[in-house]
């Protein structure tokens, strides 16, 4: 009797029916562990090049671009290097978010010498548009914190508006000449202290003219010629025509009322009563012609006052003055760095700081330290050394780093006026302005008072910013 195993196995189809099968459904074996298609592998076929252009990706998927590939530049991607300029030096001198502080006085000469150290006085409109345009203000000053711009009045201030109130109560003519270099540490405000000078000395009728960055480190077009003592002066036109231009629109309204008292030799013909603003702008419009127009301008700004041609005081302020005592950037024509007191203009304010060149109407020449990216200046700091020593010794002058001895005769009789940081009750003075203006939290109390100004380093303005507002837990 057959088993009923072998009877299932008679019923099952075998391996060998499907191994038939599928040798005769495909005649072309395919080979294991391939990824070419039978289709891309028949012969005489040809592979379709890839386009150059790139499918539309779906959405919700994205593509990875080629190691090393760099996409094609566009017009809008490009940027314009004078707006990255501009856009780095962009200074706001006003936040329309932070509170409006009600009460607050004036910056003038009479309200300086009237208010109590600590106090907090604004800038009116016309301080701040001709102060604008002199480029006084900085972008690290912090003016963007609040709804309008205001100063602290410290000693330093005081002392200034004593000093341009002295000049003022003298006789209209042989006045007093104040001449300095402003010092201190970074952050303690002396960028500050020269713009109250500014502010002040515009509200009092001046003449202003500030420097606001160095002028030697090679940006500018530059030109030999020759001085009228005989030595190789270079001039700056390009630059001379812009500091025309920040000279006519800060000073518009007291150069407008001033002609031409005097004969000079212009490059183009120019009307014999003109006014100096007219004169400025001239000037500014022709680069050729700015240097000539800038000695003419300072030859009439620096005559003797007359009935007929009246002349204010001047102030002739520069900052970063570091930069300017030593060999500058440019090259001169055996390739040998120029020093910074062969340029016209350097040439022309170390006349006047140095009093080599007179102010018979009085004025100030005021040079400011910088501590931001100050550059070696062996002269100045044995000059500092010597005003500042208490006994009557010689200042020591290390022989590693020996003196400029052109800048040691400039700064021959300058004195020196430190700003330091802040005392306890300007610090409380600033520390309520933050807080009506909405920019601290808390109560203005001795503790808190005393903490800031510990935290600031003494008193150091920029310190004590920063612990106002960048310092919050």
């Amino acid at each position: 009797m057959a088993s009923h195993i072998c009877l299932r196995c008679l019923v099952r189809p075998s391996v060998s029916s499907f191994i038939s099968l599928s040798s005769i459904s495909s005649p072309a074996s395919i080979a294991s562990f391939s990824t070419t298609s039978a289709v891309a592998s028949s012969v005489g076929k040809k592979i379709p090049k890839k386009k150059p252009a790139a499918a539309k990706t779906k959405t919700g998927g994205f593509t990875l671009a080629r190691r090393g590939a760099r996409s094609p530049a566009t017009s809008a991607a490009r940027k314009d290097p004078a707006a990255i300029r501009a856009q780095r030096k962009r200074i706001v001198l006003s936040n329309p978010n932070a509170l409006l502080v009600p009460g607050l006085q004036e910056l003038t000469i009479e309200n300086v010498l009237s208010s109590k150290p600590g106090t907090i006085l604004t800038l009116s409109n016309e301080s701040i548009d001709a102060l604008r345009a002199a480029e006084a203000f900085k972008h690290t000053q912090g003016w963007n914190l609040f709804r309008q711009p205001s100063t602290l009045v410290t000693e330093q201030t005081r002392e200034v508006a004593e000093l341009i109130n002295g000049i003022e109560q003298e006789g209209e003519t042989n006045r007093n000449v104040y001449r300095e270099v402003v010092v201190g540490e970074k952050g303690a405000g002396k960028s500050v202290v020269a713009l109250q000078t500014m502010a002040i000395a515009l509200q009092q009728g001046w003449v202003v003219i500030h420097i606001p960055e160095d002028l030697s480190q090679g940006q500018t077009t530059y030109i030999p010629t020759r001085s009228s003592s005989g030595s190789t002066l270079y001039t700056q036109p390009d630059y001379t025509a812009s500091l025309l231009a920040r000279i006519s629109n800060a000073n518009e309204p007291v150069l407008s009322t001033l002609t031409l008292s005097k004969s000079h030799s212009f490059p183009i013909p120019i009307q014999p009563n003109i006014s100096l603003s007219r004169l400025c702008d001239l000037g500014s419009s022709d680069p050729s012609i700015a240097p000539s127009i800038f000695t003419a301008l300072l030859s009439e700004l620096t005559s003797p006052s007359s009935e007929s041609h009246p002349r204010p005081p001047l102030l002739f302020s520069v900052d970063s003055i570091p930069h300017i005592l030593r060999p500058s950037a440019y090259l001169d024509r055996e390739a040998r760095p120029i020093h910074a007191f062969d340029l016209a203009l350097v040439d022309t304010f170390v006349s006047l700081l140095s009093g080599k060149t007179s102010l018979p109407n009085g004025g100030i020449v005021q040079a400011v330290d910088t501590g931001s990216n100050r550059p070696p200046a062996a002269a100045l700091d044995a000059h500092v050394r010597g005003k500042e020593a208490t006994r009557a010794l010689a200042p020591f002058m290390t022989p590693y780093s020996p003196p400029d001895e052109r800048v040691l005769a400039a700064l021959k009789g300058v004195a020196v006026r430190t700003v330091s940081g802040v005392s306890r009750i300007e610090a409380r003075g600033v520390m309520e302005y933050y807080a009506r203006s909405g920019v601290m939290r808390g109560v203005v109390d001795e503790t808190r008072v005393g903490e800031a100004w510990t935290l600031a380093g003494g008193g150091v303005m920029a310190e004590l910013e920063a612990s106002l507002t960048r310092l919050r837990v």
